[in-house]
Order: structure tokens, then sequence, then C-alpha cells
């Protein structure tokens, strides 16, 4: 249903639930109607029913200041993805509704106006949003012009919105639509965001893959364009980065094509994983992952930090298994723990959250009215309540532009006399939001190239004790910054209590061949420390003496360094941490080649000293045959 304000009255639009009209749409249509009767709020938030399970008790909760009933109305269209399996939002409706009660009852912002919301499910996709867009333009149907577009939620959808906004000269402030290419001032002039694009993230993910001296990772992306310009920027600064893509051939994943975007990341030998998906791809990925063992330790998965909370719990009805997968509850949490997640999102800080801000609420006291009305609507954690904040400073946003924007309207014109066709009015709307700056409940609210630029922070999702999977903060990256800096006494110790994982993928000797070998090798070292000890005790010894005892005891050393050898190779990454395996590949390449010198150095001088015994006269034999085995020692070393 709609509720539409008409000459002299409301009217009541009973929409299609589905194929047949149900009953308890049409009752909500009737009651509504009733209630805005009796109450005459000509100036509440007006409610798509997709957008709220009960949105009798919300619209109710909108009723404006009495002084103000009879002031010009300002009207905003607020475009939420309510039903949808990419990104359900219907939690950014009440956090909407929150900012117009704030504004137009507790708020000196827009003193001879009275503000009201169009609220429609833009189901986060293109044609949905374009239609209600069109419907909610057309004078036949609104009589009173759209001042602003707040949303739509998703990319997709806010692109082609924003793009005919400019043509209506109409802003757009969006909470959640994070796409690069809405950047693009030119195709995009009127749009703004009280979020960041997620191109932000590449910095993020750069800085990690440095900060854990990764070198190769591999980029599963969704073919929307959303992820592929993130993609695409990724790839440029890792190869800047002179860090190594692989597998970035299988970057255009859909639902039908997990599997075999799974073998080719298994085959592939990367163990780094980024995921530019949306959650419900992310669900499937890690499902999959989970079935060919492509988890923690042996990988690392990143994904995005602005899913819904607890994204992983989206279950089917009458059903142990998460959506559209083949796992449990617990077989996902086992697939996500130790994964990654990167947050763009702007946050306040600890001591912003009890201070007073330019929006009426605190962080927390938002928080806590906020938390209350979606437990009266009995909204789950997946409805993109982590999100709210930034929904109701986008509000916020659009109040302060108009406001400031009446002083600069020309002489005898006011906010009442906008229209779809004068520029003037869009230009100065565009002038005063760009140089916008307040302090809201999402933090402090600075726009900058028509985005906030936040602080980017890295969090990592652990299985507690008790089996369920909680998300922890452990580093940030400053806006300017191109390091990570470890928060909340976190530490790569923390992160990776085990090490950090390895960014190749490693193959394992088996240990019983490696208890096998070393056995022997032991044994070897044993017989010639005995024959060593042999050669040094009896070295004067007539017979021993004729042996050359000393070339024999470098032979025995070269021996015992090749015997020690082998059970140097035969250390791992499951035997060791990284950073003594690093010092054990160069002890073992130090131990061949100096084993192998002292082995056969020996050998070939004690060849060539026969052959001077043999051929040279007894006048010169001593001091050539001295001279010649150095010269032949000292050749097989350069050798070596």
């Amino acid at each position: 249903f709609r509720i539409i304000p008409g000459n002299g009255g409301i009217a009541v639009n009973c929409r299609w639930c589905g194929d047949i009209v149900k009953s308890s749409c049409a009752m909500w249509c009737v009651l509504s109607a009733i209630l805005l009767l009796v109450i005459r709020t000509e100036g509440l938030l007006l409610c798509d029913g997709d957008c709220m399970d009960n949105p009798l008790e919300i619209c109710n909760k909108s009723a404006v200041d009495p002084a103000r009933l009879n002031r010009p109305v300002i009207t905003l269209l607020g475009l939420f993805p309510c039903t949808t399996t990419r990104f359900r939002a219907r939690g950014l409706t009440p956090a909407a509704q929150m900012a117009v009660n704030q504004i137009n009852n507790h708020s000196p912002l827009l003193p001879d106006f009275r503000l009201q919301m169009l609220v429609n499910n833009s189901m986060c996709a293109p044609l949905p949003a374009v239609r209600s867009y069109i419907f909610q333009i057309d004078p036949d149907h609104n009589q009173q012009p759209i001042h602003a577009i707040v949303g739509p939620g998703c990319s997709s959808a806010a692109q082609p919105v924003a793009e005919l906004a400019n043509f209506f000269n109409l802003i757009v402030v969006s909470s959640t639509a994070t796409s690069p290419a809405l950047s693009n001032e030119a195709r995009f002039p009127t749009f703004f965001r009280s979020i960041s694009s997620d191109i932000s993230t590449v910095d993020a993910n750069v800085a990690l893959i440095r900060q854990f001296g990764w070198h190769q990772v591999a980029i599963i992306t969704e073919n929307v364009n959303l992820f592929l310009e993130v993609s695409d920027q990724l790839k440029r600064q890792l190869a800047q980065s002179g860090l190594n893509v692989i597998s970035s051939g299988l970057s255009y994943f859909d639902s039908s094509s997990g599997i075999p975007v799974i073998d080719t990341i298994q085959n592939s030998g990367a163990r780094i994983v980024i995921m530019n998906v949306f959650e419900d791809s992310a669900r499937q990925l890690f499902c999959l992952a989970r079935s060919r063992n492509m988890i923690f330790p042996h990988f690392v998965w990143m994904s995005y930090g602005w899913y819904s909370l607890r994204w992983w719990e989206d279950k089917d009805r009458d059903s142990d298994f998460i959506a559209n997968t083949n796992c449990t509850l617990s077989q996902m949490e086992s697939a996500i723990d130790r994964s990654l997640s990167f947050h763009h999102l702007p946050t306040p800080t600890e001591s912003q959250r009890t201070a007073p801000t330019d929006v009426n609420f605190t962080p927390n006291e938002f928080w806590e009215n906020f938390t209350e009305i979606i437990r009266r609507l009995d909204y789950s954690p997946n409805e993109a309540i982590s999100q709210a904040s930034y929904m109701y400073d986008a509000v916020w946003m659009v109040a302060f532009a108009l406001n400031k924007s009446i002083a600069k309207l020309p002489p005898g014109k006011t906010l009442a006399d906008f229209n779809y066709g004068n520029t003037d009015f869009r230009n100065i709307f565009i002038e005063s939001l760009s140089t916008l700056q307040f302090s809201g409940v999402s933090g402090d609210v600075v726009i900058n190239n028509r985005e906030r630029q936040p602080n980017l922070r890295m969090e990592q999702y652990r299985r507690l004790p008790n089996g369920t999977i909680k998300s922890f903060e452990f580093a940030m990256l400053p806006p300017s910054g191109s390091s990570l800096r470890y928060t909340n006494n976190e530490s790569p110790s923390t992160v990776w209590p085990g090490g950090t994982p390895s960014d190749v993928e490693r193959d394992h000797i088996d240990l019983g061949w490696l208890a096998l070998y070393g056995s022997i090798s032991g044994i070897g070292i044993v017989f010639a420390t005995v024959y060593f000890l042999f050669n040094f005790s009896y070295r004067r010894k007539p017979i021993v003496k004729a042996t050359s005892p000393y070339l024999n005891m470098l032979i025995i050393t070269g021996a015992i360094f090749i015997y020690a050898d082998v059970v140097l190779f035969g250390i791992d990454g499951r035997v060791t941490s990284d950073d003594v395996l690093k010092v054990t590949c160069n002890a073992r390449i130090w131990a061949a080649s100096i084993g192998f010198s002292l082995l056969f150095g020996p050998m070939l001088a004690k060849a060539v000293r026969v052959y001077f015994v043999v051929t040279r006269s007894q006048k010169d034999l001593k001091q050539r045959v001295r001279i010649d085995i150095l010269y032949c020692l000292a050749c097989q070393h350069w050798y070596c």
C-alpha cells in the first residue's frame, strides 16, 4: 500500500501483494487511512508496505509538531532496498523516520517548513528503483515536487536514479551505495553520500597484504559494476606494489559458477583470497570452501565489512541449512573462522559516543532508541541494522543543506518555489552540500569530493569457546596512511596465534619418512664422529698417518654436514614457525655447500697427493704437494 496526501484529504492506493491482494495488506491500508484521517498527520513519513512489517506502528510515530502542520511541505523520496536477497535493508526505514521526527519536532532547521518522506522499495535493482522514482515525480501523482532523494541503498539502483535525477535538478544522498562509479562527478553531478566509496578498501587490502608479508593473492569478483571497478583498481595497486595476482581470470562469479571458481582457486596454488561479492554469494563461497577444506589455517579469506550483522546466519525457513547452501550454521561458522573483513564505514570515536552532536542524539542515545524500535518490529540483524546511523545522518545532511540554501536563494524565492526545471536551486543545493560539516551519530560528517573519507578498519571473525562467531577489530588505516596501526591491544600473535598463514601451497613431508631418514642420518653422524675421534687420536701412528688423517677429518666433517642436511630438508611449516623456517632454508643451502666441499675436496686432494708421490722427485716433493693440495681445495670451494 501507499498513503498519498491529496487535495483536501488523503488518497489510499492499495497495490497488488503478489498475485492477489492479501487481506492483511488491505487491512493495513484501511487502518492506516483511518488513522491518518483522525490525527491529520499530513507531514508524516509515508510508507511502502515492503519496507516495514508493522507500518502502522512506525508511521504513527511520525506525527509532526502541530505548529508545523499548516506550513509548506518539503518532500523527500526515500528509495530503500527492503525485499532482496542481496542487501535487505528494511532497517534503514526506521532510521530515516527517526531523523524526520527529530528535524520536524526538535530541530531549528527549516523552521518555516515541515518535512515528509515518501518511502519506496527499490529492491536493490535498477528497474524497481527507476519505476518508483518516475512514479513519485509524476505531477499527476504528486502535485508537490520532490526536493531531494535519500537513497537508493544499492549502487546498481543508485546509478540510473542519479543519472535521471540530474535532468530533474534533484540532489541524491545515499547512505549505503558505495560503487566507485558514483564518484564520477561528470556523470552524477548531483549525487552525494554519507559513506565512502568501496575503492577506499583497496588501500586497506594492499596495506594488509604487505603487513603480513604475503606476495600473491587470488581475487573473486561478482560480475556487477560495483565489484568490477574495485577489482580492477585492486589489481593495479597490487601490481604497483610488486605483489602478484594469480587466478584473477576466474573473476566472474555467479550463483551457478561457484564450484568452477573454487576449483580454479584450489588448482592455482593461491592461499590468500579476496572476495568482491555480495553476502549471499559470500555464503555460497564459504560453504564450498569448507567442503574442500579450503579454510583457515590453510587459506585466508577477505570480504567486505558492510555485510549485514551476522550475515552468515541467514537460514532457510523450515530448514537447518543456511540459505542457498548445503551448510548448517555450525559448518558456516567454522568456515568463516579467522577470515578478515574491511570496514570503510565512518564510526564515532570512544569519546564521541557520549558527546553532544548537531543531530539531537549522541551516538549512544541514537542506538538505544533505534534498538528499541527494531526490537518492537522484530527485525533480524540481517536488515542493514549496522548502516542505520549513516541513513540517519544522510537525512540530516539533506536538512542541513536545504537550511543553508535558504539564505542563498534569490530575493523573493523560498524552498517552496523549487521545481524540476530550475537549475539555480540545484546549484545552490550542490554548493551547500559540498561544504557541509556537522557532528552526526556516525561521527564527524565532513564532505570531501561528495563523500566521506573515513578511517579504514580491519576486523577478524573469531570463533568463541561456545562455538559462536564474533567480529573483532584488530587494526585501522588512517585516510592518508600507508601502513596499518594495530588497535584494541591486538598484535600479529593475536590475529594469527599459530603464526601468519602462508600465501603459497606447501608440500609437506610425511612425518614417518622424516623420522626414518632422520634416524638413519643420526646413526651416520654418530659413526662419523667416532671415525673423526679415531683419526684425531691415532693421527701420529704410521699406518694412520699414511692415510692423511687431517684430510680424513675434513672428509668426515663434510659427511656430518650432509647427514645433518637431511634433517634440515625434512623440516617444514608443520614442524616450526615461518620465521624459523626462513633461517632453516638458508641453513640447508649452506650445509649442502659446505658438506659437499669438505667431502669431495679432500678426496681430490688425496688423489693429487698420491700422484705427486709417484711421479715427482724427492727433492721438491714436500713443497709442491702442499701447494697443489691447497690449490685443489681452493678450486673445489670456488666451484661449489
